[in-house]
């Protein structure tokens, strides 16, 4: 599992990037429960994925209509969000450049206010810059920060899970497959499947099921 962190900044881009919504969610549901250990496995699963840098990863998402970079530490199991918006907003940005922060010392806390926080990040960000490594002192210091980075996040800004419906539009859309395919695949009639991406139908629990292998629908999407 990865702690993806910076989580503020992804319900910014999930509430204000139309048409991205359940991308990101699903994004989110993929990469919260991954358990990949290098890029290379990351890229085995998620081949459109780009590797700029040491450790700066950028994903299409849905279908290469927008970009989002976000910085894999792979020792500390962390995803930190970077950056997202379109293609057209991707060439106008360096996806390499980092600000780097002056403050070096940091009294870890209990987050008290969103100023806390963003200083919070901001030297997690410059850890990560510096090269700490997890075995190290300084390393303890970061997976404390972490945490208290993720006990905000998760009381502040959770993420939430993908509508099930427009997850598997999504997908279909994505992997160029139309409602007369689901029928060849013995989804149900025409009637049936029309239904079901309308709503009048439920998602029963062996479509789901089927829904999550075939198509790569992380399985949170329909258990939420």
């Amino acid at each position: 599992m990865f702690n993806i962190i910076n989580r503020r900044t992804l319900r910014f881009y999930i509430n204000n990037y139309e048409g991205a919504k359940t991308a990101l969610e699903i994004w989110y549901d993929e990469f919260v429960n991954a358990e990949h250990t290098n890029f290379n496995e990351l890229k085995r699963d998620f081949p459109s994925a780009s590797l700029i840098g040491d450790d700066r990863v950028i994903f299409n998402i849905k279908d290469n209509q927008f970009r989002l970079i976000v910085r894999v530490v792979f020792t500390f199991r962390v995803i930190q969000i970077k950056w997202f918006g379109t293609h057209k907003e991707y060439d106008r940005i360096d996806p390499l450049k980092v600000s780097i922060k002056k403050q070096l010392k940091m009294k870890l806390s209990l987050i008290r206010s969103e100023k806390e926080y963003e200083r919070l990040l901001d030297w997690i960000d410059l850890q990560f810059d510096l090269g700490i490594q997890p075995d190290s002192e300084e390393g303890e210091q970061v997976q404390i920060a972490l945490l208290l980075v993720k006990q905000w996040e998760d009381l502040h800004y959770p993420i939430a899970h993908a509508d099930p419906i427009e997850a598997i539009k999504l997908r279909m859309e994505e992997m160029g497959i139309r409602n007369k395919d689901l029928v060849e695949r013995n989804y149900g009639s025409k009637g049936h499947v029309s239904m079901l991406l309308n709503r009048k139908k439920s998602l029963t629990i062996d479509l789901a099921r089927r829904f999550h292998k075939e198509l790569r629908i992380p399985a949170e999407v329909f258990l939420g």
